[in-house]
């Protein structure tokens, strides 16, 4: 069932760059690529589909922030989670649907972060960017490097 997912999540990163004018060879691409992660949750295919999709949707000349790329970074971070956990369950397995409850709160958790991100982005001028609001940026990425290096220090 976790196979099927992944191709149904695959799929749909496929048709985000098919509905995005992406050229047919590098669709089918796209789905060959779909098709090994699903067979092979546990390599390196959902890296690639989900780095070809972002680079495919990164070389276009559409805005940034668009809701094709908002709905590929949530179907990209869906297929991370569906492959892991298939990567880790034998293809027979059953999965009681309580177990999905963690990994499904914090992908919704991660996904409104995402949105209200993308929201605020929106929100700056295109132009010239205000000198508070990049000093406000600056604080911001060293406060969560700073975060994470504490996370992991206090974890190894």
């Amino acid at each position: 069932m976790l196979r099927l997912a992944v191709v149904l999540v695959g799929g749909g990163l496929t048709a985000v760059l098919a509905a995005e004018g992406a050229e047919p060879p590098f669709v089918l691409v796209h789905a060959a690529l779909v098709g090994l992660a699903a067979a092979l949750p546990a390599s390196a295919a959902p890296v690639l589909v989900i780095a070809a999709t972002a680079t495919a949707l990164a070389l276009s000349d559409a805005p940034a922030i668009r809701p094709a790329v908002l709905v590929a970074v949530a179907l990209a971070h869906l297929l991370h989670v569906v492959t892991a956990v298939a990567a880790l369950l034998p293809l027979d397995s059953r999965v009681h649907p309580a177990a999905l409850r963690v990994p499904a709160i914090r992908f919704a958790s991660v996904q409104l972060c995402v949105l209200g991100a993308a929201g605020l982005i929106g929100l700056v001028p295109q132009d010239r960017v205000a000198v508070p609001l990049e000093v406000l940026g600056l604080a911001a990425a060293t406060a969560l490097a700073a975060g994470s290096a504490l996370l992991l220090r206090s974890r190894g």
